[in-house]
């Protein structure tokens, strides 16, 4: 979860590119409410039923939050 609210906004609109980041903040926002199985596809490409084999897993989430930490740090930069 991004703790910066750049990196939060950023990580909403690129729900594509951050597929579980994307999740995480929606799952904290909705309160873990079901029922945007349709959301989740439509902003990051994933299906409600996708699976990631735990290697798959620590390497989305890895590459996900590097990503993040590259953004911040060109936002720092611009700032």
């Amino acid at each position: 979860m991004p703790s910066a609210e750049h990196v939060s906004s950023f990580v909403c609109s690129s729900g594509m590119l951050l597929p579980l980041s994307w999740l995480c903040l929606r799952l904290q926002e909705s309160q873990g409410a079901s029922g945007w199985e349709a959301e989740l596809q439509s902003k990051t490409g994933l299906a409600a039923d996708h699976e990631l084999t735990p290697g798959e897993l620590a390497a989305q989430v890895f590459l996900e939050r590097q990503a993040q930490r590259v953004y911040q740090s060109i936002v720092k930069a611009t700032a």
